[in-house]
């Protein structure tokens, strides 16, 4: 927990996000290359406009690998840009909202409005860039040992 203005926010370490324009490929390559030895299911997010899937290493860091489901999915000009490829790095919070106004000093800027995410049980998550240009993903939750991201493939 971390505070700057007496409020008590939890920002706990959750999952790296990796963008590709193709999760079986790009899945296939991390179990060669040894990054990540357990997947799980690939699932849609059709409010984010990916498709996902979660995957973990030795280690127990959690990989989510994102696919564009279409030709309108927001990741679309960093695959074809090449840029951003480690797109985002995902954290628990308790609230987004007592989060956000937590950290206005370090000028985020939200991405959208805060959507339901399928594979975190439909929990509010909330995507901000901070003023050093690194995208976070914020998932609100005060359970995070239920999701079922691991499904066995």
């Amino acid at each position: 927990k971390r505070s700057l203005r007496g409020v008590m926010v939890r920002l706990d370490f959750h999952h790296i996000g990796v963008i590709t324009p193709d999760i079986i490929e790009s899945s296939d390559s991390f179990k060669r290359l040894s990054i990540i030895n357990r997947f799980g299911e690939i699932h849609k997010e059709e409010s984010q406009g990916v498709s996902i899937r979660f995957g973990v290493n030795v280690e127990g860091i959690l990989y989510e690998i994102i696919e564009p489901l279409n030709s309108n999915s927001p990741i679309n000009n960093a695959l074809m840009q090449g840029k951003n490829i480690i797109n985002h790095i995902g954290y628990v919070v308790d609230s987004i909202e007592d989060t956000i106004l937590e950290l206005t000093m370090e000028k985020l800027i939200r991405i959208g409005n805060p959507k339901p995410s399928k594979v975190f049980n439909n929990a509010p998550v909330q995507f901000i860039y901070t003023s050093s240009g690194m995208l976070i993903e914020l998932i609100e939750t005060k359970n995070p040992e239920n999701f079922n991201l691991l499904w066995t493939i």
